[in-house]
């Protein structure tokens, strides 16, 4: 009787111990998840940020929610968007401003008007400028300029 009591014992010791690990991993995954999925992206370095800023202003501009219809014209105001760097726990922010700097007709569209002074309806052949400035620790940044055209 004692020898199945103990057996018993040493039964629930390794059910608790193997629980217990589980629940610790299944507690790390999800806490891993809810960083990734974080309203403030994180980056390794600041060149990363950078990029990403031109890379979200070319998508904003491709899905058509930045239309600048007058050549040599800038957004307003600059997009602003905040950032983590891995291993800081404080926030950072990025700075991206976008210019219609040109227009070129793409190739097989008609020229319209004399030295392209009216341009294609759609954005098509609009040349953009994207600089992206990322501000990191100590004062130092990166900044990404980018043509982009639709």
């Amino acid at each position: 009787m004692r020898k199945e009591r103990g057996a018993t014992l040493l039964t629930v010791l390794v059910i608790g111990v193997v629980s217990l690990v589980l629940m610790a991993g299944i507690y790390y995954l999800l806490t891993r998840s809810i960083q990734v999925s974080g309203s403030i992206p994180t980056y390794l370095t600041l060149r990363d940020a950078a990029a990403s800023g031109a890379h979200y202003a070319a998508t904003r501009i491709q899905q058509g929610s930045i239309i600048i219809d007058r050549i040599y014209s800038c957004l307003p105001e600059p997009i602003t968007l905040k950032f983590k760097l891995k291993d800081t726990g404080a926030t950072f922010t990025n700075q991206v401003t976008v210019c219609l700097i040109g227009y070129s007709p793409p190739p097989g569209y008609k020229e319209q008007g004399v030295a392209y002074s009216r341009v294609i309806p759609g954005q098509k052949g609009y040349i953009y400028l994207i600089d992206s400035i990322a501000q990191g620790p100590g004062g130092s940044y990166s900044k990404i300029e980018a043509v982009y055209t639709p």
